[in-house]
């Protein structure tokens, strides 16, 4: 299962796994490997929408009906899911498992949707690191939208899904909260990233990310767009940065992640520069 602390404060994550998969009771708790991502959904995160439907057992005086209980519940959630390489993101939008192609990738052929129930789990976490699940234990894709291909945007694929009371579980949906900041992220990505270069060095002024999920301890730095990381020595966490050590009349594709005591954080936009 992904690491929720990429969606902080845009968008969410979305998984699927089988009918009467066994969901997490807290976000802290680990979740069970059967659960398939299928990775983000756009900055608008989820619209939902709940119906309660209820016995009628009178009308009052002026006709009106008198709603006692709650007999069945349904919960719609309308999603846009951007990871356009995720083939469970196909699958989930098509009804159809990829299948490995000759020569690498997958292909995909749509047939008939699959309307057989799953358990799915959507996880939002804010800008604050409080994080916001949705555990829906017997849900279907119920309308499939447009599909949206541009070359310069994620592709993007729109569900709706229903999620249906399950009797086992006792709900239609349940929402598991974490309003502790303290709650394990691994940290935003750092902006404003703005070089100077000379012939073998290079100053690098930055912001640290929105989102820190903690205290940040370093910075690590990329000058292969993220192939390779090299850890700031002296640790700090303020700006600018200092490289060294690099070769005249060179381009160089640079990356920026911050540290924290849970882990590498998310990898910058990548900056090119050339030294003098």
């Amino acid at each position: 299962m992904s690491d929720p602390s990429r969606v902080y404060g845009a968008g969410a994550l979305f998984s699927f796994a089988p009918y009467g998969t066994t969901p997490p009771a807290t976000t802290a708790a680990a979740i069970d490997a059967a659960y398939r991502d299928c990775g983000v959904t756009s900055d608008d995160g989820i619209e939902e929408a709940f119906e309660a439907k209820a016995d009628v057992i009178a009308r009052r005086h002026d006709g009106t009906p008198y709603i006692f209980g709650s007999k069945e519940t349904t919960t719609t959630f309308k999603v846009t899911l951007l990871d356009a390489l995720n083939p469970n993101a196909h699958e989930l939008y098509t009804g159809t498992p990829a299948q490995a192609a000759v020569g690498g990738g997958s292909t995909i052929a749509v047939g008939k949707p699959d309307i057989t129930p799953k358990a799915m789990l959507i996880q939002l976490v804010d800008s604050n690191g409080s994080a916001k699940w949705y555990d829906l234990p017997k849900a279907v894709v119920t309308d499939r939208g447009k599909v949206s291909n541009k070359n310069d945007k994620a592709t993007a694929y729109e569900l709706t899904i229903t999620a249906a009371y399950d009797t086992a579980a006792g709900y239609s949906h349940r929402i598991i909260l974490d309003t502790d900041v303290s709650y394990p992220h691994v940290p935003g990505a750092p902006t404003g990233i703005v070089v100077t270069p000379a012939s073998t060095t290079a100053s690098v002024v930055f912001a640290a990310p929105a989102f820190t999920g903690g205290t940040l301890t370093n910075y690590k730095y990329s000058l292969n767009g993220g192939s390779t990381w090299t850890t700031r020595s002296p640790a700090a966490i303020t700006s600018p940065l200092s490289i060294t050590g690099l070769t005249t009349a060179t381009t160089y594709n640079l990356k920026l992640r911050a540290v924290n005591a849970t882990g590498d954080g998310d990898e910058s936009a990548t900056v090119a520069f050339t030294t003098t």
